[in-house]
This record gives C-alpha cells, sequence and structure tokens, in this order.
C-alpha cells in the first residue's frame, strides 16, 4: 500500500504537485478513519522507539 522507498525520497525532494497533496490526504483520511485505536496502536509503538519527534518522522517517512 505504501510507496518505495525511493518513491518517498522523490516525493520529499520535490514540491508537492496536486495529486501528491491528494494522495497525502487520502493517506492522512485513512488513517483517521481507521480510528482511535489503530492511532493508540501507532503512538505507543513510536513512544517504546525513541519518543515524540523520531515517531512524528517516522510518520512522515511512512506517508
Amino acid at each position: 500500500m505504501w510507496p518505495p522507498q525511493s518513491l518517498s525520497l522523490m516525493l520529499a525532494s520535490k514540491v508537492f504537485s496536486r495529486s501528491q497533496i491528494n494522495y497525502l490526504f487520502t493517506a492522512i483520511a485513512w488513517v483517521d478513519f481507521n480510528g482511535r485505536r489503530g492511532r493508540d496502536r501507532l503512538s505507543s509503538y513510536f513512544a517504546k522507539n525513541g519518543g515524540r519527534d523520531q515517531g512524528r518522522s517516522q510518520t512522515i517517512y511512512l506517508i
């Protein structure tokens, strides 16, 4: 479901186009739609793996 690493790096290194922004919002909406249980699981995972800042960077990397 998630793009491979090279694609993520390519998207991050360029200005977001309209379709890429739509993709980003779709991913955010998908996470939000899956509800609080998924977010709690994610936040507890990130808390175990180096705290808030590292969790934020990993989330951006995933998207």
